[in-house]
């Protein structure tokens, strides 16, 4: 094989393994809803559970790293806890619930961390309008 080929090759196969593992580390929210961009219809007493590929540092379950805005930008008090396990958080409204015909946005920055000091990839924006009732889809 001729020399002059040596250098590109193993630059490409560095760019192949460092894209490989770019990709493939990093803190990554695992609930398949949360993944999409579409927006919810909740009830007031809405409490989310979010499951991520990696256990969760204690330490980020606060503002702000998970926030909830309302419709007009502010702020909303909210508790946010471990979950069912080690990798997943819930996040339960305001004592008095969401206010109903309001439109709100769940934040997760991306510094949230893993125990492993794994960051999400990106903000996460999980967008809800609250209704009284819900309505239901029937399968039919």
């Amino acid at each position: 094989m001729n020399q002059k080929w040596i250098i590109p090759i193993f630059v490409f196969f560095l760019l192949i393994i460092s894209i490989t593992i770019y990709f493939s580390t990093g803190l990554q929210i695992e609930s398949a809803w949360a993944k999409k961009d579409s927006e919810f219809i909740v009830t007031p007493k809405k409490v989310w559970e979010i499951s991520f590929s990696e256990k969760v540092d204690p330490s980020y379950l606060k503002e702000p790293y998970i926030f909830v805005t309302n419709e007009h930008g502010k702020q909303v008090k909210i508790l946010v806890s471990r979950g069912s396990g080690p990798k997943s958080i819930l996040i339960s409204p305001p004592i008095e619930g969401y206010q109903s015909k309001m439109d709100y946005t769940l934040n997760i920055n991306r510094k949230f961390q893993s125990i492993d000091g794994k960051e999400l990839r990106r903000n996460i924006k999980i967008l809800f309008t609250v209704k009284e009732t819900v309505p239901v889809v029937s399968s039919r």
